[in-house]
């Protein structure tokens, strides 16, 4: 990838992120993956850190600050909505008041967890590859 950033990953099922964390490394994707397993963690994160972001995959169910409560949080926040980083729902959900919502809040993508693994690994390299080929303002 152009870019070493690393991926955060904000899933509240340790096994979710695991499985997302290895099929990252399987389509060789080498950026540093950071998981968190709330929205609330994340946003500390974000808040605090100096280093770039090339990604979130965040789940849209989880406690103490959901996704998409994240993703306001993110927009209201000055020097993280600046970042522009790409916020991808990665969820169970596949309700159109969830994905209206989402979109609503400038998400840049909005999928349905698959079932199986080899769905996993084509749905994230072709995120990972379309954020790795476009032009970003940061």
């Amino acid at each position: 990838m152009k870019t070493a950033h690393p991926i955060l990953i904000i899933e509240d099922d340790l096994d979710d992120c695991e499985l997302i964390v290895q099929a990252l490394a399987d389509i060789g994707i080498q950026n540093e993956r950071k998981c968190f397993e709330d929205g609330e963690k994340a946003l500390r994160y974000l808040q605090t850190t100096s280093e770039k972001t090339f990604l979130i995959l965040s789940d849209l169910s989880m406690p103490l600050l959901n996704g998409l409560e994240l993703k306001k949080q993110i927009n209201k926040d000055e020097k993280l909505r600046t970042q522009s980083i790409p916020f991808v729902f990665l969820t169970t959900s596949n309700s159109k008041k969830d994905i209206l919502e989402a979109y609503n809040l400038l998400a840049q993508g909005f999928f349905t967890k698959p079932n199986d693994y080899r769905s996993l690994i084509t749905l994230l390299r072709s995120v990972t590859h379309y954020w790795d080929i476009a032009q970003h303002p940061s």
